[in-house]
């Protein structure tokens, strides 16, 4: 077995990052936006358009039913990234504007939406990388933009 390099350790510490952190952060603004004690009603009252957007295929069956479980109530402990996401756009608790997926936002908007976009794209970044390394400038950037949003939440 080959020592791991340099990059793979980035890989790695990224890894560690987005998947013990940025969950976590994103769940914690999804909370204070959508407070977990009126959670249910809240769902309940948006249902019609949550149908609707299960019918246009933005929210599949298993997300549906993650948003109404047969017995309990919804907890955001088990929406992931993608689902809060969702409903954070959609439901209109923050700007749409602020929630283009897939372009990063300029640097100086420090706005809750651009917060959240910037770890859910580099998230996606990580998801779809060929290989198992990151090269140590990429490292950086990533770890910098990441550590200092998700704190900051």
């Amino acid at each position: 077995m080959a020592p791991i390099t340099r990059e793979g350790e980035n890989f790695h510490r990224i890894l560690q990052l987005i998947f013990g952190v940025v969950d976590e952060a994103v769940r914690t603004m999804f909370d204070k936006l959508f407070s977990p004690i009126s959670l249910y009603q809240t769902l309940q009252a948006k249902k019609k358009d949550l149908e609707y957007l299960e019918y246009k295929r933005i929210l599949s069956k298993p997300q549906m039913k993650v948003l109404y479980p047969i017995s309990g109530s919804p907890s955001s402990k088990n929406f992931d990234i993608t689902l809060m996401m969702c409903l954070l756009k959609n439901l209109k608790q923050i700007p749409p504007q602020s929630l283009n997926m897939t372009v990063e936002p300029p640097s100086s908007d420090k706005s809750v939406g651009a917060d959240l976009v910037r770890l859910r794209l580099h998230r996606n970044t990580i998801g779809h990388l060929v290989g198992s390394t990151i090269k140590t400038h990429a490292f950086m950037t990533m770890w910098t933009d990441i550590t200092q949003v998700a704190y900051s939440i």
